[in-house]
């Protein structure tokens, strides 16, 4: 199986279904107990994503977020959930030439240009390539060819 095939962590279904209703509230937060809970601001936005149904900017939105930070761990998990949630199946935006895993394999080899070290392009790498299950076929020859045509310094 591969990370795709797994859930990443939401909120309850229930809290989906019933935030239209909570938007725009004026009340206190105790009026709805799950919004008490400690929330990670992650996932309060994986939430407000699902509702609206607006994908297309958060790929946009994670990356000039690790223009900030490219080390940081938490904003690559987000990147994979998103890739998962809403591109698992090679979907692309209406008139865009480029298949999401395609462009994301450009933006991790832009970074590793940036950074040969960052740790955490690298394992993104991988996720695209091999974890994901969507690039696996060919995967091992791609990368051997990625090193020894020097892109790798």
């Amino acid at each position: 199986s591969t990370p795709c095939e797994h859930s990443f962590p939401t909120r309850r279904s229930s809290d989906l279904q019933e935030l239209p209703s909570l938007v725009g509230r004026k009340e206190s937060s105790d009026s709805h107990p799950s919004m008490t809970d400690p929330v990670d601001p992650r996932q309060h936005r994986r939430t407000i994503v699902l509702v609206l149904g607006d994908h297309w900017r958060e790929l946009p939105f994670i990356s000039r977020a690790l223009a900030l930070d490219s080390k940081n761990y938490h904003t690559w998990a987000y990147r994979e959930w998103a890739l998962c949630e809403f591109f698992s199946r090679g979907e692309t935006r209406e008139g865009a030439e480029k298949d999401v895993w395609d462009g994301e394999r450009s933006y991790v080899e832009g970074l590793l240009a940036e950074d040969v070290r960052n740790n955490s392009a690298w394992n993104h790498r991988f996720f695209c390539e091999i974890g994901s299950g969507k690039r696996a076929v060919g995967a091992l020859e791609r990368e051997l060819e990625y090193v020894e045509l020097g892109r790798i310094v």
